[in-house]
């Protein structure tokens, strides 16, 4: 395909690319001249005088008298110049809807009813119920959030949201720049303090948007993420030991084997809270 460098306007030969404006009737046009014509260009390939069966584009003969400029171009440049087409052709366009391969969203059976913005996790029975972070380990391993308008009624289906994302619910009142945590009967909360499991949910942006970004897997009953210093603190005071607590100890050296064992049990509790950076 030519690059055509300039338009010449006048004087110009036969052979000469002349630009001799918008189409009209009943005028001598000859070969190589260009025309303008609703929005497109016409380059006259036999010269003729024109007349209402060979004007460009929607004449009956008009292309026996002209060329659309842009049909020198081919079907897939054509549809790359109009964003269309799949990257699998030969233009490399393609429309958002291509370009957008992972949806944030799923559509998911309810295994109850549940509401627009609850919190879920996927039960063994490949439904989405809701989570809670002091019923089981499994019930907090929270992996969606309820995005359906007006949500979605036990054994029926609709959007959830498992991808990170933000959210945005007018009805949210989230301190901003703070975490996020599951809470009980799919609760957001923003205080991961007396729960059995702790499950990070995202932070909140705003007071009514969140990021949306559950932290999957993690169903530990040992993950105290979120728990103050304070509440983790063990205090063991020698004089107000007594045989009540612990019957079977009357001598010195029963007294002593147990407090190794409090000893080993302390340690024990150590080492979890190490191993979670605690």
């Amino acid at each position: 395909m030519g690059i055509m460098k300039y338009i010449q306007t006048s004087g110009g030969t036969g052979s000469a690319t002349v630009f001799k404006g918008t189409w009209l009737t009943a005028t001598d046009y000859l070969k190589n001249q260009q025309v303008a014509l609703l929005g497109d260009l016409y380059l006259c390939i036999v010269s003729h005088t024109s007349g209402a069966t060979t004007q460009p584009g929607t004449g009956a003969s008009w292309t026996d008298k002209w060329a659309r400029q842009i049909d020198s171009l081919t079907v897939d440049e054509q549809a790359a110049c109009a964003g269309e087409g799949t990257p699998s052709a030969s233009n490399k366009f393609a429309t958002k809807t291509y370009i957008d391969l992972i949806s944030l969203c799923i559509t998911a059976t309810a295994g109850e009813t549940l509401s627009q913005y609850n919190v879920v996790y996927a039960k063994s029975d490949g439904k989405y119920w809701k989570a809670d972070a002091d019923t089981s380990i499994t019930t907090a391993d929270a992996c969606g959030i309820v995005l359906q308008s007006g949500g979605i009624t036990a054994n029926a289906t609709g959007s959830i949201q498992v991808k990170p994302g933000y959210i945005t619910n007018g009805s949210w009142t989230f301190t901003p720049h703070t975490n996020l945590y599951l809470g009980l009967a799919g609760a957001i909360v923003e205080s991961a303090t007396a729960r059995s499991n702790t499950k990070p949910l995202g932070y909140a942006e705003t007071a009514t948007q969140i990021y949306w970004n559950p932290q999957t897997g993690w169903s530990n009953t040992e993950l105290v993420s979120g728990l103050s210093p304070d509440q983790l603190s063990i205090t063991f005071i020698p004089a107000n030991y007594t045989r009540t607590i612990v019957p079977s100890c009357t001598t010195t050296a029963q007294l002593a084997a147990h407090l190794d064992g409090l000893d080993l049990a302390i340690k024990a509790l150590a080492d979890r809270l190490t191993a979670h950076g605690i």
